[in-house]
Order: C-alpha cells, then sequence, then structure tokens
C-alpha cells in the first residue's frame, strides 16, 4: 500500500511541476494573432558607411490598404521611433525600429484606440 501512495505522489508531484513551468510561459504581446486588423513587413537595405536603410509597410487585412510606411536610415546599433498623426476616428500607430551591429532590424509596431494591436518584425539586410 505504501508503495502505491508513493506512485500517486511522485505522479503529484510530477503534475505540479508540469503545470508550474508551463505557467510561466506566457505569448508575447507583440506575436501575430490571426485576428489582427494589420499585417506588418519590413526590409533592411544596407547602405553606405555603415547605414541601413529600414522600411516598414503596414497593410489594412480587410481592405489590403497600406495605412502606414515608414522608412529610416540609421547606422547600426541606432534606434528609431515614428508616431502616425493623430486622426478621429482613425487608429494611432507607432512603430519602433532597432538596428543591431549587424544590420538586423527589429520592427514593434502598435495601432491603437487604446492598444488594438502589438507586432514584432525581425529582418535581415539585403544586398
Amino acid at each position: 500500500m505504501r508503495r502505491f501512495h508513493r506512485v500517486i505522489v511522485g505522479i503529484l508531484l510530477l503534475s505540479a511541476a508540469a503545470w508550474i513551468g508551463s505557467a510561466g510561459q506566457s505569448a508575447s504581446p507583440y506575436d501575430s494573432r490571426p485576428n489582427d486588423p494589420y499585417t506588418v513587413s519590413a526590409t533592411v537595405t544596407a547602405g553606405q558607411n555603415k547605414t541601413f536603410t529600414v522600411r516598414v509597410k503596414v497593410v489594412e487585412k480587410k481592405t489590403g490598404q497600406v495605412v502606414s510606411s515608414p522608412a529610416v536610415t540609421l547606422q547600426s546599433g541606432l534606434a528609431a521611433e515614428v508616431f502616425s498623426d493623430r486622426v478621429a476616428g482613425k487608429p494611432e500607430f507607432h512603430t519602433r525600429i532597432f538596428l543591431d551591429q549587424a544590420g538586423k532590424a527589429n520592427v514593434t509596431f502598435e495601432a491603437y484606440d487604446h492598444i488594438l494591436q502589438r507586432s514584432a518584425v525581425s529582418v535581415s539586410p539585403t544586398e
């Protein structure tokens, strides 16, 4: 009977450990979701003197219309932020671009009246 109890206790401990381990893993608020109203893409093009041009394109899924298309030229290791102008009845857009030393761009995008969407994109430079 004692052995049976040890097996049950062991199973309960393993189950609890697995549950606790998975509880700490949560999705990033910037992960793409099927019901996001926009798709976000970006490209990086290497320039001269360690500069890179990052072009971001935000497309409204429902209409296929490009609603934001910021482009910035940065040196590696720098960051930029782009804010849209406020338009009544429309969401605002906020795009952050960080360029690492190798020219890889990490882009985060937010569309909000409150917070409508957050997205992140990482791209490497093309020659």
